[in-house]
């Protein structure tokens, strides 16, 4: 027996060729359409799914196809019409209708209008068949029309037709359906985001502690969402940390060069790098984007490229060529050659007026050019060998050598004459530059980098760097350190001040980076100092970050100081030093605005009131003394005979807390009265005391317990332990809703309503020094021994930024008012600024600078990003 009389379908659907597409739609929807349950329990015999549904395309076979087509529709309950203007004009369609009407089951015809009216007195706006528009009361016919509501509506409608159900529930019940099911598929899509971005914010990371923070920027933009506030992918807050780390890092590897790179070199404002390698071209490259600009074509190597002062020029030589290259920085255009030299060419330096060029060749001379004319004005020549390196001084009247013979000779600039035989090497041709100031001069002799004395060329300071030779060096821009090359393809960066008052100090290693797989030829800083600049044999230029954000050494005469506290205007910061003093600064300049004088041993708390026009500090001194911040005088002391934990205003300033090991001691601050005396049973350490924001109580830390009290009676009115816990450093927010504290390398927070749910903020690797909240109390700022600051969302407690750079503990925190700037004071003598813009802000400006150079095919194709 034929197959399909074995079979029976709940519809055919019936439609002009060129509405396949509608009916492939319909057919798809209704064969995967369930039932909702409440229909099933209440029609028991109604079908769960509506299929098989009949459509020519998928269920006839090659051959007699009329006769295929009446048995289907023989077969079929409903036939569902694909109603257009050319349907209507379709014979096929139209016979299909007729045949089901012969049938006797007219009344089962169930019109499905995607375009067109029904019965239009326009005839080529007529939608239904000649047959199905002469049905008797064919206007009756309930049929569905996408254009009624939507195509969705028009589907349900349909199934409410076949299976005689009313459509309002139905169709609200569909819609239930529909957005639960847009929400699963939502839902499963942001779980693959979230695994997405959270591999990206990794690899982001990663990146940055490979030096190519450049890389992390674009890896940490796929990862979140363009706009936060609605946002198209999930937020992950380890993609956020990733981007504030990479953004803080100036760090990036660049890839250009078809050989390895020999030389390269900043321009003046720090915008671009010049780059020379043996692949034959010198490169010029944008710093922010590292997008390559132009390519400068030579027929040898390029062993030296450079600027000059003005970056209007590049200037570049080759050890295999006897000429000297200029080219236009803007067009990438040779429009100069100087000729002279007898041999290669291995260095050429503009000095740092602009009037000439210093080349040194290996044709036995060093030659002065003025770079105007371009003629030969000057020539030092020696017996033998070449020289590799000549430099300028900056006041340009002396001129330093580093000769192929491994000497460094210094020349008086006008007449050529030989200064000083400085030093040699004895196996590597050394290396030999000016500082910034012309005071100094550094040498990269064998494995030591030495500072000498320029005027009297006594030396100064010899650095042991490595146990490989010492490929070169250069100074920052203001002489402070010194950063060398060396034979194992090690970056350090060292401490150059000669006569910093603290001995070991001087030459002590600051930083070093690895991460050339190749030698290292060159490297310069940046003209602001927080960049360095290298090209290796690896065929890479590498940008290092070398920013400190420091923004002001405390006086170098003193050896520390012990606490820092800034103003509630953020204006000044009063700095306990151990020399007895408090010293205020104010923070545009860190200028000192004073000395507040009278302790007598080291002060080791400092405190602002809330209008900030008087400060308390505690000394080992055991005494509490009270300060005018504006006239800078003692207005009180308070002696105790035991040692001092704390001292602190209210938020109203009408009373002032002065702590001990055992008491609590309260005073009214109109006449200095004692109002309280306050005996604990527990033990208070520092930072123990804290007031509630309308300073009805105040709550101490002791041991692993909060005890609150009421401010006015001095009684004590609750008691929280918080066991295992240890707490410290107890403050409130803005609105009283919670009380945070320190425990150990913890910061931790207790909501005060109920004094039961423990949230925690975990990071630290040691203890956390102090803690601020942002002035919108968004964030919150930790300042620990680990040497870093970190930054937590209050709301989700998430860590979203680490602020790296002391090379000693964070001492104290300050947002700044507008939030969007960090001060840190550390142990170290420092005080850094950080920047904290917003995430989307951070996110903008990011995606701006990174316009022109988005990630690469084979970039996205390595992170899985294609």
């Amino acid at each position: 027996m034929n197959q399909l009389q074995e079979k029976e379908y709940l519809a055919f659907i019936s439609y002009k060729h060129e509405d396949i597409k509608w009916a492939e739609w319909l057919q798809n929807k209704l064969e995967y359409y369930r039932l909702p349950a409440y229909v099933k329990e209440e029609y028991p015999d109604l079908p769960e799914m509506l299929r098989p549904i009949f459509r020519d395309v998928t269920d006839l076979e090659p051959g007699n196809l009329p006769d295929k087509i009446k048995k289907a529709l023989q077969l079929s309950r409903f036939l569902i019409v694909i109603c257009s203007p050319r349907a209507a004009k379709s014979e096929w369609v139209d016979s299909e209708i007729k045949e089901f009407v012969a049938q006797g089951k007219g009344q089962n015809i169930i019109p499905f209008i995607i375009e067109g009216i029904a019965h239009s007195t326009t005839p080529n706006d007529e939608c239904f068949p000649p047959t199905l528009r002469n049905l008797k009361k064919s206007d009756e016919i309930v049929g569905a029309n996408i254009n009624e509501l939507s195509r969705d509506y028009a589907a349900v409608k349909v199934v409410a037709s076949m299976l005689g159900l009313g459509i309002d529930k139905l169709w609200q019940r569909y819609l239930r359906a529909e957005e639960a099911e847009k929400q699963r598929i939502i839902e499963q899509n942001n779980k693959l985001f979230m695994a997405q971005s959270h591999y990206l914010a990794e690899k982001a990371s990663d990146l940055v502690d490979d030096n190519n923070a450049f890389l992390g920027r674009l890896l940490a933009l796929e990862a979140l969402p363009k706009n936060v506030e609605e946002p198209e992918r999930p937020y992950v807050p380890e993609a956020e940390l990733a981007l504030r780390k990479s953004c803080s890092n100036r760090s990036a590897v660049i890839h250009g060069h078809s050989s390895g790179c020999l030389f390269a070199s900043f321009s003046p404002d720090g915008r671009y790098i010049v780059s020379g390698s043996a692949d034959k071209t010198a490169k010029i490259w944008n710093v922010s984007d590292c997008r390559q600009l132009s390519v400068l074509n030579h027929t040898e190597s390029v062993d030296c490229a450079c600027f000059n002062v003005n970056g209007q020029y590049i200037v570049t030589t080759s050890e295999w060529e006897k000429l000297i290259n200029i080219w236009d920085s803007q067009t990438g255009q040779r429009f100069r050659v100087i000729e002279g030299h007898e041999d290669g060419v291995l260095s050429a330096i503009y000095t740092h007026d602009n009037k000439w060029i210093i080349s040194a060749s290996r044709d036995k001379t060093i030659r002065k050019w003025n770079a105007k004319t371009y003629k030969e004005e000057l020539r030092i020549e020696v017996e033998k060998d070449g020289f590799r390196w000549a430099f300028p001084s900056p006041n340009g009247k002396f001129i330093i050598s580093s000769g192929l013979d491994l000497s460094v000779r210094v020349w008086n600039a006008d007449t050529g004459e030989q200064i000083k035989y400085l030093c040699s090497s004895k196996f590597e041709p050394p290396y030999a530059i000016y500082s910034p100031d012309g005071q100094f001069i550094a040498t990269a002799v064998g494995t030591h980098a030495i500072i000498w004395d320029a005027n009297t060329f006594v030396r100064l300071l010899d650095i042991e760097v490595s146990e490989y030779s010492v490929n070169m060096l250069a100074f920052s821009p203001d002489g402070s350190k010194l950063a060398t090359i060396s034979g194992d393809k090690v970056i350090g960066i060292w401490d150059a001040r000669v006569y910093h008052p603290i001995r070991s100090v001087r030459g002590q290693l600051i930083q070093k980076y690895q991460g050339h797989t190749m030698g290292i030829f060159s490297c310069q800083f940046s003209p602001d100092g927080n960049s360095l600049v290298t090209a290796s044999w690896d065929q890479t230029i590498r940008i290092w970050d070398i920013d400190e954000h420091i923004v002001f050494h405390y006086d170098e005469n003193k050896c520390a100081f012990s606490y820092a506290e800034f103003s509630p205007d953020s204006k000044l910061v009063a700095v306990a030093y151990n020399d007895d003093v408090i010293r205020l600064y104010e923070m545009n300049g860190f200028v000192q605005k004073g000395a507040l004088i009278g302790h007598t041993d080291l002060p080791k708390f400092v405190h602002f009131s809330s209008d900030g026009k008087r400060l308390v500090s505690s000394s080992a001194d055991n005494s509490v003394r009270v300060w005018d911040v504006n006239k800078r005088i003692c207005v009180n002391v308070f002696d105790f005979d035991k040692n001092l934990s704390e001292a602190r205003f209210s938020p109203n300033d009408d009373i002032l807390v002065i702590s001990d090991n055992k008491h609590i001691y309260l005073y009214n601050t109109m006449d200095w009265s004692l109002l309280h005396d306050i005996e604990i049973s527990g033990f208070l350490g520092s930072q123990y005391v804290t007031f509630s924001p309308d300073g009805s109580k105040f709550a101490t830390a002791q041991g692993a317990g909060i005890h609150i009290y009421d401010v006015n009676t001095g009684s004590e009115v609750k008691v929280v332990n918080v066991h295992p816990l240890d707490v410290s450093m107890l403050r409130y927010n803005a609105n009283g809703d919670y009380l945070y504290f320190v425990s150990f390398h913890t910061l931790c927070r207790i909501d005060t309503e109920t004094m039961t749910k423990i949230e925690k903020f975990e990071g630290h690797s040691e203890n956390i020094r102090t803690y601020t909240f942002s002035s919108d109390q968004r964030f919150v700022a930790t300042a620990a021994y680990d040497k870093t600051l970190r930054v937590w969302d209050v709301k989700s407690c998430n860590h979203i930024h680490t602020c790296v750079g002391h090379t000693w503990g964070v001492s104290s925190v300050n947002f700044q008012p507008d939030g969007r700037t960090i001060i840190t004071a550390s142990f170290d003598g420092t005080f850094r600024k950080w920047d904290f813009p917003t995430l989307q802000t951070l996110i903008d400006e990011t995606k701006d600078n990174l316009l022109q150079r988005p990630l690469t095919d084979e970039e996205r194709k390595q992170y899985y990003l294609v």
